[in-house]
């Protein structure tokens, strides 16, 4: 799966060992931006595409792409290669995410 590309001052660092962050996170390491005072959660190509959250905090934005992730893999559409590379992630190296 390709993951989105964004400029380096844009990209937000998250300590993906810290405590109270949802284990889906800490698995897939969604890549955490601002754009302009927006704080995005993206994993995939791109915000259309891949799995997207935003919000005005750092955390609303990260709850938001759980929230999404969830609601995304649910649908289970073949045609959806993010949600089929988390499935897939999901089926054959982490057994208790949720």
């Amino acid at each position: 799966m390709k993951q989105m590309n964004i400029e380096e001052e844009k990209k937000i660092k998250i300590d993906f060992a810290m405590d109270g962050l949802p284990k889906s996170i800490k698995v897939f390491e969604p890549l955490l931006f601002l754009e302009g005072d927006v704080f995005c959660c993206v994993l995939g190509p791109n915000p259309q595409d891949g799995i997207y959250g935003r919000g005005d905090t750092e955390k609303e934005a990260l709850l938001e792409w759980d929230k999404n992730l969830k609601d995304r893999i649910k649908s289970k559409d073949p045609n959806d290669s993010v949600a089929q590379y988390v499935i897939d992630t999901l089926n054959t190296s982490v057994k208790d995410v949720w």
